[in-house]
């Protein structure tokens, strides 16, 4: 990296707070280290079902569909409203 010629500057300074409240929320992301480790045998389960075939997946094509369906749901009620405002 050449550090002789940023690509950015900025012009900002970081409290103390902000540093401390920046290396905690990093440390405590995924909770204590009880709830991570719980959350970790939750995830090893799962992954466990899913290499026996046990678990039921969900193709991308009908996640991705159902996905555009409910888009379309929220986007053509808000059109709807914009059409009703402009009636006005």
């Amino acid at each position: 990296m050449d550090w002789e010629n940023p690509i950015l500057t900025a012009d900002y300074s970081f409290s103390l707070l902000q540093i401390l409240k920046g290396i905690f929320w990093e440390l405590s992301f995924h909770g204590s280290p009880k709830s991570r480790d719980e959350q970790m045998e939750k995830l090893k389960k799962q992954m466990d079902e899913i290499e026996r075939g046990e678990a039921k997946l969900i193709p991308w094509e009908e996640v991705k569909q159902r996905l555009e369906e409910k888009l379309e749901e929220v986007t053509d009620g808000q059109k709807e409203e914009q059409t009703n405002i402009k009636d006005k």
